[in-house]
C-alpha cells in the first residue's frame, strides 16, 4: 500500500531589478553554500549541518556530482553567471534608441507617401526585430538598393539606429519580465521519508521532468541538491532547489510566465468543469487577486499529478497528496507563507532552532541520567 504525504513545492520569480537580483543572489548564495556571499547575520546561525555536506550534489551541464567538489570561487562564478555586468551609461543608450526608434518610424511614413512599399516594408521589419535580437549591420546592404530618396542619409540613420539597437544587453532588456525562476520540491521531515526511498536522483528527474513538460524552451541552469538540513542521526530524504533561465532559447523572448501559462490553460481546459474553466477565464481577464491565487493553486495541482505520475512509474510507494483545507490548516498555510518571505534563520522553525532542541533534549537525557545514577548510588550507600 503506498503511504500518503503531502509534498512541498514553490516557486519564486526574479527580475532585472535591483532588489529582485539582490534577493536571487542571496538565494543562490544559499544554496550553493557559498559562505562568502553570506550575510553577517547568515553566518551567524547557519542553516545546515556542516558535518554532512558530503551529501549535497550539484547538477550541472546533465551530471550530477558533489558540491564539495566546487571551490568557493567556483561557487562565487557561478552566481555572477547569473547576474551580467551593468550597462554602462544605460540611460543615455536608452534614449538614443528612443531617438533613432522615432526617426526610423518617421522615414516609414515618408517611403510609404513616397509609393515605395519595399523600402518602407524593409524598414518596418527592422524595426518590429525583437529588443534582444541583435541586429547585423549586413542588413543595410539589402536595404541600400530600395532606397529612392536621401539614400545615404537615411543609411546613416540606420546605422545608428543598429547600433543604439544593439547596445543594450538582453539581461537588461527583460525588464520586469522574469529573468530568472526558482523552483523548490522537499517531503518535510515529518512524513520521514528516507534518502534510499526519494535519492538525489529521484529529486533531479521528478522535478526536471516537471519542468521540461511545462516549459521544454526554458534551460534549467542549475540543480543543486541538498542533504545537510538534518541531523547526524536522521535518514531524511534530501530536496532540490532549480534554478531556469526566462529566456526562451527559440525566441529569445522573456516569456518563462506566458510560456507557464499556457501549461497552466491546457491543464484547465483537460481537467476541470465548466464552471471553473469560466471562473478562471474572467479573473484572466481582470487580472485579479483571484488569477494570481488560481494560477499557484493549478501549478500546484500540475506539479502534484506529475509527482504522482513519477512515484508511481518509479516504483516509488508514495503518493502526494493535497492538505486537507481546514481553518486550522489555512491559517497555518497563511504562516508559512508569511516566513516564506523572511530569512530562514528569522523562520520560527528552521535546522538552527531544531538544532538547539535537539541540544536541549540531549541536556535533559544527561542530567535525568545523571539523577538516576545519584539515586541508585545513594540507595547502594544506605544497604
Amino acid at each position: 500500500m503506498r503511504k500518503k504525504i503531502a509534498t512541498f513545492a514553490a516557486q519564486k520569480n526574479y527580475t532585472a531589478a535591483p532588489i529582485s537580483k539582490a534577493k536571487m543572489c542571496r538565494s543562490l548564495a544559499h544554496t550553493l553554500r557559498c559562505l562568502s556571499r553570506l550575510t553577517e547575520d547568515e553566518l551567524k546561525s547557519i542553516e545546515w549541518n556542516e558535518n554532512l555536506s558530503q551529501c549535497n550534489y550539484l547538477y550541472l551541464d546533465g551530471e550530477l556530482k558533489p558540491l564539495n567538489d566546487l571551490s568557493e570561487s567556483d561557487r562565487i562564478e557561478l552566481i555572477e553567471s547569473f547576474n551580467p555586468p551593468n550597462i554602462q551609461n544605460k540611460k543615455q543608450k536608452q534614449t538614443q534608441l528612443a531617438n533613432y526608434t522615432a526617426k526610423l518610424k518617421s522615414a516609414i511614413n515618408s517611403e510609404r507617401k513616397a509609393d515605395n512599399p519595399l523600402a518602407a516594408n524593409a524598414l518596418q521589419e527592422l524595426l518590429e526585430t525583437p529588443r534582444n535580437h541583435p541586429l547585423r549591420t549586413k542588413v543595410l546592404e539589402d536595404i541600400k538598393p530600395l532606397l529612392k530618396q536621401r539614400a545615404k542619409q537615411r543609411l546613416n540613420m540606420l546605422s545608428k539606429y543598429i547600433n543604439a539597437h544593439n547596445a543594450l544587453t538582453q539581461s537588461e532588456r527583460s525588464g520586469q519580465h522574469t529573468r530568472f525562476q526558482e523552483v523548490i520540491f522537499k517531503i518535510p521531515l515529518q512524513w520521514q521519508v528516507s534518502n534510499i526511498d526519494v535519492t538525489p536522483e529521484h529529486n533531479v528527474e521528478l522535478v526536471h521532468g516537471f519542468l521540461n513538460r511545462i516549459l521544454p524552451n526554458h534551460e534549467i541552469k542549475l540543480s543543486v541538491i541538498h542533504g545537510d538540513e538534518r541531523l547526524e542521526h536522521e535518514d531524511l530524504c534530501s530536496h532540490i532547489h532549480c534554478f531556469i533561465d526566462g529566456q526562451n532559447r527559440h525566441t529569445k523572448e522573456f516569456d518563462l510566465r506566458e510560456c507557464e501559462e499556457l501549461a497552466i490553460q491546457r491543464y484547465v481546459t483537460n481537467t476541470l468543469s465548466e464552471k471553473d474553466q469560466s471562473f478562471w477565464e474572467e479573473s484572466k481577464i481582470k487580472k485579479s487577486y483571484y488569477y494570481s491565487k488560481l494560477r499557484g493553486e493549478y501549478w500546484q495541482a500540475m506539479f502534484l499529478l506529475y509527482t504522482n505520475y513519477y512515484f508511481e512509474k518509479n516504483g516509488i510507494e508514495l503518493e502526494a497528496t493535497r492538505v486537507e483545507k481546514t481553518q486550522e490548516q489555512l491559517e497555518k498555510n497563511k504562516e508559512m507563507r508569511r516566513e516564506a518571505r523572511l530569512p530562514k534563520a528569522k523562520r520560527s522553525y528552521n535546522f538552527h532552532s531544531r538544532s538547539l532542541e535537539e541540544q536541549q533534549k540531549l541536556l535533559e537525557q544527561r542530567a535525568l541520567l545523571e539523577k538516576e545514577h545519584k539515586e541508585r548510588k545513594a540507595i547502594i550507600d544506605d544497604e
